[in-house]
């Protein structure tokens, strides 16, 4: 039997990414440190990529340490990230002229947007009352900073993944998932890794050795949120959530790519925990004709309803998570085994006190005698692959 090919892959979702490192690390525990010596691949998306790269960039027998550093950074500094456009900017970023489609609008775009959204929401039975003024900006421009060297999320991504070298110089194999918004061939979904991809390999996309911090940066800049990241060989690019949220079979691809044998590779896919997202139309009473750009992409959530913020946004990721685990489990049988416990509440992915509401639901989904066999299930399956190695 050839020897086992072991990928771990890490789900996009900002803040909740924390609840990926915590089910990791008690994992790797309760495996007796065994779990991050033994992964072949590490792959993730947006948040999941900064857990990818921080662990690829350590040795295999610094795992745990560097696993019990980056839990730290989600606490202690994750919310930094998330650093709000100042309020005098977003006034000024709304009354500046705005080049549309190659049109030039000269305007109080503040003005009109309250205007219109007030009265927007004076029709509706069920609405999210008073978009403040971060909410309104949201229409018109990313709602965090990515630009600033030394604060923000570039800050952050410098402390998850060091110092920034190359992809191909790092000690462990990593994949992360970006899209590149204007390649020869128009906008396109790609993976930055370090993988060997022999000559003449079906499917192979071209490798682009990437710098960590372009990488990094590149695969966190979810649309909306931040702005494009400008990639040093590959020009702007934006989160690979909007087509692999999880990354899971694009890792499996890639293995199959480097030529490792399809029976010989297991996935662990590692979820930042599952909502209970829909968009009940009839109680919301909009109607659907009205369904346009403002109703899939409204900037505040309505929780009564379990109807998130950015509506399209979340249905993407939710989509695309579930089309790659079908993919998967199709392709591996028992060989995959998805992680992804059921959050109690909504937590968005750019909540500050995150951590704490996920160590509640990491401690219950590991100790907890309701969940408890669906863990036991997953360190058995994980000791399992080891041994097979």
């Amino acid at each position: 039997m050839p020897k086992r090919y072991l990928i771990l892959a890490c789900d996009g979702g900002g803040m909740r990414g924390y609840l990926t490192a915590r089910l990791i690390q008690e994992l790797d525990a309760a495996l007796g440190g065994a779990l991050l010596r033994r992964v072949d691949l590490f792959a993730g998306t947006s948040t999941g990529g900064l857990l990818a790269l921080g662990l690829a960039a350590r040795k295999p027998e610094q795992g745990a340490a560097a696993l019990k550093d980056l839990v730290r950074l989600y606490k202690v500094q994750g919310a930094s990230a998330f650093k709000s456009v100042r309020p005098e900017e977003l006034v000024g970023r709304l009354k500046l002229e705005l080049g549309v489609a190659g049109f030039t609008v000269k305007v109080d775009l503040a003005g009109v947007l309250e205007q219109g959204l007030d009265a927007l929401q004076s029709q509706l039975d069920v609405s999210p009352k008073g978009l403040n003024r971060a909410q309104l900006g949201a229409f018109l421009g990313a709602r965090y900073s990515n630009d600033d060297p030394g604060a923000g999320l570039q800050k952050l991504v410098k402390a998850f993944v060091g110092t920034d070298t190359r992809l191909s110089l790092l000690p462990r194999n990593v994949l992360v998932t970006t899209l590149r918004l204007d390649g020869p061939d128009g906008w396109q979904p790609l993976t930055l890794h370090n993988l060997p991809v022999p000559k003449g390999a079906a499917g192979a996309a071209p490798v682009v050795d990437s710098h960590l911090l372009d990488a990094a940066m590149a695969t966190t800049a979810a649309p909306t949120y931040f702005a494009p990241w400008k990639h040093t060989e590959l020009g702007y690019c934006v989160d690979g959530g909007v087509f692999a949220n999880n990354p899971a079979a694009l890792a499996l691809s890639a293995a199959l790519a480097a030529r490792h044998d399809l029976q010989s590779i297991s996935v662990l896919s590692v979820g930042t925990g599952g909502v209970l997202n829909r968009y009940p139309i009839e109680k919301l009473k909009v109607p659907p004709p009205n369904m346009g750009i403002l109703a899939w992409m409204w900037p505040a959530a309505v929780k009564s309803f379990d109807t998130p913020e950015m509506p399209l946004l979340n249905a993407m990721l939710d989509g695309t998570a579930a089309a790659d685990e079908l993919v998967c489990r199709g392709m591996l049988g028992n060989r995959y085994r998805r992680l992804q416990p059921r959050l109690p509440e909504v937590i968005a992915m750019d909540e500050a006190d995150a951590p704490d509401r996920l160590e509640k639901v990491a401690t219950a989904f590991t100790t907890d005698p309701r969940a408890r066999d669906e863990w036991k299930k997953t360190v058995e399956w994980v000791r399992e692959q080891i041994e097979e190695a």
